[in-house]
């Protein structure tokens, strides 16, 4: 079975990233080479199929017509949508209310983006164990913008952590729950009975783990570990409920490498319990939904 695909990367976060702002915001020669090794390093892998969770500079939008020349598929949302004062600032714009993200959704159904993400909640705590920031949308809010989507025949994935936000995107009709640390078997039976599909990102903590003793982020082992077990026993009991599971890294998240970091995830997804077979028929499941309409 070929692990050709990533269900979550950020293009241009990672540490091999050293490009300008005037590169980021701008097609320049540096750009258009950081951007062509990035692919080639995901070809040469055989990651094939990504899927990119957006930047505030819309670099995946550069790179996504490198990797079709490349015979490569490259999803994007260009930004991610997030609560204005709330989390999400390096990953896209911020909306003040539904009507809002209304309009940004049908700009950025204009400039031609694959599907739209939302980010409705903050990171996990590495200072206090289980701690994120609050919920970014209104409960409605999170709906409308949802709804609208649909209505502009996008896709939805959602940035969120916690049973509370997790749950109340699985019943706006997310097509897909990315992270989802924290959750719990309610959340669970909510993504399953609303047909949506969890990425549950294990790499960042998971690798985060394996640092040596010398190395800046070795303190935060134990909660690393913490999130990561735990994480790892909810990613079983969510494919033994029937949970739809699909791979996506994180890439370019703290520790999580391009092209290496998406053969990690597979690995760990492998490891909590899912037939390489079913981890596989869900990804490319999950990508084909999104080059469609819901």
């Amino acid at each position: 079975m070929k692990k050709n695909i990533d269900c979550h990367v950020h293009c241009a976060l990672g540490g091999g990233n050293r490009l300008s702002k005037n590169d980021l915001i701008q097609d320049t020669p540096d750009r258009r080479r950081y951007l062509t090794a990035l692919v080639g390093r995901y070809y040469s892998l055989g990651v094939t199929r990504i899927r990119d969770g957006g930047d505030r500079y819309a670099l995946s939008k550069a790179i996504a017509p490198i990797a079709r020349d490349q015979g490569m598929q490259w999803l994007t949302p260009h930004i991610a949508l997030y609560k204005e004062g709330c989390y999400g600032k390096f990953l896209g714009r911020a909306v003040a209310n539904a009507r809002d993200g209304f309009k940004r959704i049908r700009e950025l159904k204009k400039e031609g983006v694959d599907f739209i993400k939302l980010v409705h909640s903050g990171m996990m705590s590495l200072e206090e164990y289980g701690a994120t920031t609050s919920m970014g949308f209104a409960p409605q809010e999170l709906a409308d913008l949802i709804a609208c989507a649909q209505d502009n025949g996008l896709h939805t994935m959602v940035h969120v952590n916690l049973p509370k936000g997790i749950i109340e995107a699985a019943r706006a009709g997310v097509t897909s729950i990315e992270h989802g640390y924290g959750i719990d078997e309610e959340a669970m039976w909510a993504i399953a009975e609303n047909q949506s599909t969890w990425v549950p990102t294990l790499a960042p903590f998971a690798n985060m783990c394996q640092v040596d003793d010398k190395h800046p982020l070795a303190m935060h082992r134990p909660f690393a570990q913490k999130y990561y077990e735990n994480h790892r026993k909810a990613v079983a009991k969510a494919y033994e409920i029937g949970v739809k599971i699909a791979v996506g890294s994180d890439t370019g998240a703290t520790q999580v490498e391009h092209g290496t970091g998406s053969l990690d995830e597979w690995q760990y997804v492998i490891d909590c319990g899912l037939p390489e077979e079913t981890a596989y028929r869900h990804s490319s499941d999950l990508m084909d939904r999104f080059q469609g309409s819901p």
